[in-house]
């Protein structure tokens, strides 16, 4: 999302606990349009002791779905948010621009 943020003007930070910090603005989920950044949380995947704020990214694209590239499967992907794995572990929307 780094790349696609960047090439259209909006400069974000890097990884998705800079972009948690120091991008955009946060939303509810109520308010989410697509484009907004889906900010997850799972302590299996947090190496840093729980000092990081989220642990994954994606990005809403309508209809409770969203696309990420999967940290278990290491390809862009689909998937509901709201039900099955991820919708536990959302922390924040944020919307950038």
């Amino acid at each position: 999302f780094y790349y696609i943020f960047r090439q259209l003007g909006y400069p974000i930070a890097r990884g998705s606990s800079s972009q948690y910090y120091n991008s955009g603005y946060f939303v509810s989920t109520s308010e989410m349009q697509p484009g907004d950044l889906l900010y997850f949380f799972d302590p299996k995947y947090d190496g840093s002791g729980g000092t990081l704020p989220t642990t994954h990214v994606g990005m809403y694209v309508g209809g409770d779905t969203f696309i990420h590239a999967s940290t278990t499967s290491y390809r862009v992907q689909y998937d509901n948010l709201f039900s099955g794995y991820y919708g536990k572990y959302l922390v924040a929307v944020k919307r950038i621009g």
